[in-house]
């Protein structure tokens, strides 16, 4: 480990020792009366999965966290947070989730929410489709491609393909790795998309 690593590290050691102090009664056991806070008690389940291996305050974090939003999601209590919004969370971490498929996933939720601000409903949904439109011409240039096609290819295109393919697979093998979780068929869906329809919002 290099001293700039051991120094970081010592550092979020101490300053996550802080920061969990007011959480916790004098036992060291997470305070109950947190657990009303259904969106402090989603953030709190959020951040435990930004741990490194064997950070027990963050271990303790989630395992009371994800007790504690299972029994709302059954009791259906909150107002400001769906049970959709909360078993959506629990399925995966938001922060895991390709970020523009999260902002259309919000967008609509807010559709629905009490006290919707229609401009910024508007401006959220221009904002979304203008990159998604950018990005539609990208993929479309990349479904014309074929792996076994390759030597078709012009060589600056050989390599941006490559890149793309090896990225893919590459970013795949690491969160199986490290998260024990297999995104690559997601990434292979979201390749998949072919029609202007299915990316924008209507």
């Amino acid at each position: 480990m290099h001293i700039n690593d051991l120094s970081t590290y010592s550092w979020l050691k101490i300053t996550q020792a802080d920061v969990f102090k007011g959480f916790r009664d004098e036992d060291g056991k997470f305070k109950q009366e947190i657990t009303s806070d259904v969106r402090g008690l989603l953030s709190l389940y959020e951040a435990s999965y930004l741990g490194i291996p064997d950070e027990n305050v963050l271990d303790e974090a989630k395992i009371f966290a994800r007790s504690h939003l299972h029994k709302l999601l059954y009791k259906a209590e909150s107002t400001t947070i769906t049970s959709h919004q909360l078993s959506r969370a629990l399925e995966l971490p938001s922060h895991w989730r390709i970020r523009r498929s999260e902002a259309r996933w919000h967008i609509e939720q807010y559709k629905d929410t009490e006290g919707m601000d229609p401009a910024v409903l508007e401006l959220a949904m221009l904002d979304f489709n203008m990159v998604q439109l950018v990005y539609q011409t990208d993929l479309e240039d990349l479904n014309r491609w074929d792996a076994e096609e390759l030597d078709e290819l012009p060589e600056y295109m050989k390599i941006c393909f490559m890149a793309v393919y090896n990225t893919a697979n590459e970013l795949a093998y690491y969160t199986i790795k490290q998260q024990g979780f297999n995104c690559l068929p997601y990434l292979k869906q979201a390749v998949r998309i072919r029609t202007i329809n299915t990316l924008l919002i209507n």
